[in-house]
């Protein structure tokens, strides 16, 4: 028997909420597996933003089918005090964490035990999904953070796809990981989104007979409407097969992912109210966990759509999983390797990108044929209860947890940054050199000159080396909420893991180091100008720990915001910016 830290997100699949989101499902697909093959595991779940009621409890203790459960706030959970705790209360023999936040969280904590991070999609193409849709790149640099981080301390490592494994192991290839310690050692494995192994109950009627006739050919749509989503094509395909077939009608479960997504799906309700065919619109918006599988049940087909980007190439989609374990068969874009899965098979129909003719021909031809459709479903529902349960797609961490390892490289990577003094002579190209031997020395030094300076600038030029900028902390009493322009005082551990002594304030000190803060919008971009900064004491040594105060002025305009503490070099030498990852960040709520 193992025993297993893990930490995750909820909600959990078995909690009723009117939010459902895959981060939670992946946790329990970790949990479960694990305490059936008789491990001890004790869960820590953050709560997702805008799922619970503001009178929760920051602290939530339970027990469910054997998996002890702590679902705390992101302020708990983030700040570790309350994670670090439970690791050194529980004394696990590992720890894994459950998609990227979670992983990020398990990173920073104070402990040598074997490390699996699980990369729930690609971090960096759903970065880019985000930039895209609001029109800003900061979202790259917060993606990062975490990215960076558990890259370089994971020992094992998960992805959502087999596209998704190499992708990583290029990542960490370019961190030095790929090394002749890993030679031959498998670092990335791939764990396919899952469905818990019984196919879902229709316990009610929840839509025929009231929103759409019992005759009507339902089009279904389930869960959030993000940043992958292509409301455009999906509206004009749907247009036009209903122009053709009225009878067909859409109805959609999910909607809006606050505090992630707040863009695509009202776009959609503008693109609906604007339609010839709005009465064909079924939108319920977010409704309890369990009712949703009734929907399934009464609905004809189930439709993904993805525009064609790197986020869908290499991820997943819990949803078809879903509906085909309820039997419903898919339509979907020909974008993730579960779609390829539903084309091979014979499990649904796959249609191109950006091509609304192509969809709309699609939906009346199944909308006739229905028989072949519901025998698809059948199909489907045989291969996902087989192929991909909790159990079979989690066999990889199973294993690794039966006798968890630190990574074979660990206590041994190799830095990459780190820039050798080149050679001349392989700066000088072949012809400079053939230059010099028919013009000689004084005829080829100019050529020499334009050449080989400007790159001997470039190759050793000053560059800050992330070594000297190592640190870590400890967050104490950050509040959750604050009133606009509110003072508070919050007390910060630091410890200097850097490999130099840092400056204090003294007279004899030209750069001085400080600590600081930094206000973000929960979009990422910068929220206030200068802040306050306490000062150390005296000079740091490498390995010493001090605890440090500093004012914090909340910004003027309500709103949620996110709290970086951070050390600062002299006026503006980030810790943070040049070890992306390292300076903990806590979500407050700035209001009236």
């Amino acid at each position: 028997m193992t025993r297993v830290l893990l930490l995750g997100l909820a909600p959990l699949p078995f909690e009723n909420l009117q939010k459902m989101y895959g981060p939670g499902i992946r946790t329990w697909q970790f949990a479960k597996p694990l305490v059936e093959d008789g491990h001890e595991v004790c869960l820590i779940a953050s709560r997702m933003p805008f799922v619970y009621s503001d009178d929760e409890p920051p602290i939530r203790r339970t027990v469910v089918d054997g998996v002890t459960i702590y679902t705390v706030s992101q302020p708990v959970f983030e700040t570790t005090g309350f994670v670090q705790t439970i690791l050194d209360d529980f004394q696990p023999d590992c720890v894994v964490g459950a998609t990227i936040y979670p992983s990020y969280v398990a990173a920073k904590l104070q402990t040598e035990r074997p490390l699996w991070i699980d990369l729930f999609g690609h971090v960096m193409a759903e970065a880019q999904a985000k930039a895209h849709i609001y029109g800003t790149d900061e979202y790259l640099y917060i993606f990062w953070n975490y990215e960076h981080t558990v890259l370089l301390r994971g020992d094992a490592f998960s992805a959502v796809s087999q596209p998704q494994k190499f992708a990583t192991i290029g990542e960490l290839g370019a961190y030095g990981r790929l090394n002749r310690y890993t030679f031959g050692h498998d670092l990335v494995h791939s764990i396919p989104c899952a469905i818990e192994g019984e196919a879902p109950p229709h316990d009610r009627i929840v839509f025929r007979g009231t929103d759409v006739a019992d005759d009507d050919f339902v089009v279904l749509w389930s869960g959030g409407y993000n940043t992958w989503t292509d409301v455009d094509s999906l509206m004009s395909g749907l247009e036009r097969a209903m122009t053709a077939n009225p009878r067909i009608k859409f109805v959609s479960t999910g909607g809006q992912i606050d505090g992630h997504d707040e863009l695509t799906y009202p776009r959609f309700l503008q693109l609906i109210a604007r339609s010839p065919h709005a009465n064909n619109f079924v939108m319920k918006g977010w409704v309890p966990s369990e009712d949703v599988p009734s929907y399934y049940h009464e609905a004809n087909v189930g439709i993904n759509i993805d525009s064609d980007n790197y986020e869908g190439m290499l991820g997943s989609r819990n949803r078809i999983l879903s509906w085909l374990a309820a039997g419903l068969p898919v339509l979907t874009t020909d974008t993730t390797e579960i779609s390829h899965v539903v084309q091979q098979e014979g499990l649904g129909h796959t249609f191109p990108h950006r091509d609304p003719a192509a969809l709309a021909d699609l939906l009346i031809r199944v909308s006739a044929n229905q028989d072949e459709l519901r025998a698809k479903g059948q199909q489907g529902q045989q291969y996902v209860l087989t192929h991909y349960t909790y159990r079979a797609t989690a066999l990889p961490l199973r294993r690794w947890v039966a006798n968890p390892q630190p990574a074979p490289d660990r206590g041994q990577r190799v830095p990459l940054e780190t820039r050798q003094q080149p050679n001349l002579l392989t700066l000088v190209p072949r012809e400079i050199r053939q230059y010099y031997r028919s013009k000689g020395l004084r005829g080829a030094i100019g050529r020499v000159g334009s050449f080989v300076l400007p790159r001997l600038g470039q190759r050793i030029g000053p560059r800050l080396q992330p070594t000297l900028y190592l640190a870590r902390y400890q967050v104490h009493d950050i509040p959750e909420r604050m009133r606009p322009g509110e003072t508070c005082h919050v007390n910060i551990g630091v410890v200097n893991q850097s490999t130099r002594t840092w400056s204090g304030s003294g007279p004899s000190s030209p750069q001085p180091i400080s600590l600081s803060y930094r206000w973000y919008t929960d979009d990422g971009a910068s929220a206030m100008g200068e802040a306050s900064r306490s000062p150390l004491p005296a000079d740091i040594e490498p390995g010493q720990a001090l605890e440090l105060q500093i004012e914090v002025h909340a910004p003027e305009i309500a709103g949620r915001y996110i709290l970086a503490p951070d050390m600062v070099e002299g006026q503006s030498t980030w810790f943070g910016d040049i070890v992306p990852g390292s300076a903990p960040s806590v979500a407050v709520i700035v209001e009236d």
